[in-house]
């Protein structure tokens, strides 16, 4: 992953619900890796992500913390605690 070309998400890749949402990701050949930090001391509650080129994944890890998302075409909900990064890994 750290090796792997860096992008910045535009709307292209990834969709969040608020501008407190600030994301980026990394394109291997399989998984992709999406990272989404809130830039905010206010915890975010069922925030709507909607990722791009997940294909028919229906589900995503969530690096280092031991549980999966939901995908539903694409899109997941999460809470983000104040400053929390999330880094979903996406298997399509």
């Amino acid at each position: 992953m750290v090796n792997s070309p860096a992008r910045s998400c535009s709307s292209s890749c990834l969709y969040a619900y608020s501008k407190q949402l600030q994301a980026g990701w990394r394109d291997t050949s399989t998984p992709k890796y999406f990272l989404v930090v809130n830039t905010k001391i206010d915890t975010l509650t069922n925030a709507s992500i909607t990722l791009s080129g997940v294909d028919i994944a229906t589900s995503a890890s969530v690096f280092n913390e031991s549980r999966t998302v939901t995908l539903t075409n694409g899109t997941l909900a999460d809470t983000f605690g104040p400053f929390a990064v999330h880094i979903y890994v996406v298997t399509p």
